[in-house]
């Protein structure tokens, strides 16, 4: 779980970081108030999100999933249903964002929180965005797509539905023997060639060419980004710019090194100086005391001659009543 966690973070996250405070309005239940003010709850944003964003995922299934009307109603149902929204909740660390009351029942009411996250995502979000925040949390996986009692769920049998949705017919899965090492599987759908794959085994050309044609058969609107040069552009210069990004933080990060480093070199160096010059001062000190106690022994050997020098000029007489009066 990433560190920092705000409602400023996840518009950030989601491309609208200027709309931060209407998200945390977005996820405020009114419980969380006094009075339960629904001017400042989320009651709005779980109607949009509700009806309007389920809008926008019908509109996505309408003009690019196959099948009827009612099947089209059923896959609907199947995207919203429980499993969804409380994976929803966990991957974008609602339970970090919403505030709500003691009175609310978090357990059993988490998808009222959900809508109102939904009901954001649908009111700012740039089309673009949220087309890919839809295929992103509710067209990535097929499972919605099935029949909600269905037996058998190899990729075969769910190729087998989704030919039968488009053209009337199952999967016809070929495979040719290249060389001795190599063999070709190729799916396709009446005469239409649907994708191709290679491998050294027989079986798992046969997986990897059904996987791929799950995958255009599933997720048309996928695929129809992943060939669109506009949306291809745009990825490029996502991509580039997150390089340019992380190497301009890169950047910053050395250069906050290596400051921190030619300040410490500094600070060590001043601190040599310092040293330096104390040791200077004190060997200064040490000479000029060495150089005081040699001036006195040399004053105290001058004093010891000039007495024995003024000793050697009194008379004898005078010299023998010193030398009585130190007895």
């Amino acid at each position: 779980m990433p560190n920092g966690i705000s409602c400023r973070w996840l518009a950030d996250r989601l491309g609208c970081a200027d709309k931060h405070n209407e998200l945390k309005k977005a996820l405020t239940h009114k419980s969380f108030f006094k009075e339960e003010d629904s001017e400042q709850s989320n009651s709005r944003y779980v109607f949009i999100g509700m009806f309007g964003f389920k809008g926008k995922v019908a509109e996505t299934l309408f003009n690019y999933l196959p099948g009827s009307g009612t099947q089209l109603q059923h896959y609907l149902g199947n995207l919203f249903k429980d499993e969804t929204l409380l994976k929803i909740y966990k991957t974008h660390h609602l339970d970090e964002l919403c505030r709500y009351g003691y009175t609310f029942d978090i357990e059993k009411q988490k998808h009222i929180l959900v809508y109102g996250f939904l009901g954001f995502v649908c009111q700012w979000l740039s089309p673009e965005k949220l087309s890919q925040f839809i295929i992103r949390n509710f067209l990535s996986e097929t499972s919605h797509l099935m029949p909600t009692q269905f037996k058998n769920r190899d990729l075969q049998s769910q190729c087998n539905y989704f030919c039968r949705l488009a053209c009337r017919g199952n999967a016809i899965v070929t495979t040719k023997i290249i060389n001795e090492f190599l063999f070709r599987s190729s799916v396709s759908a009446g005469n239409v060639l649907i994708c191709e794959a290679e491998s050294k085994s027989y079986r798992y050309s046969r997986k990897k060419a059904l996987k791929h044609a799950l995958l255009i058969l599933s997720a048309p609107e996928r695929v129809k980004l992943d060939y669109d040069i506009d949306y291809q552009q745009r990825e490029e210069q996502r991509q580039l710019k997150e390089i340019n990004e992380a190497q301009r933080l890169k950047n910053e990060k050395l250069a906050a090194y290596l400051e921190k480093k030619e300040r410490v070199q500094k600070l060590r160096r001043d601190e040599r100086e310092k040293a330096k010059v104390l040791a200077s001062e004190r060997e200064v000190e040490r000479k000029k005391a060495k150089a005081r106690a040699k001036a006195r022994i040399e004053a105290r050997k001058k004093v010891a001659e000039n007495r024995k020098s003024s000793i050697l000029t009194l008379s004898t007489a005078k010299r023998r009543h010193l030398e009585d009066k130190k007895k």
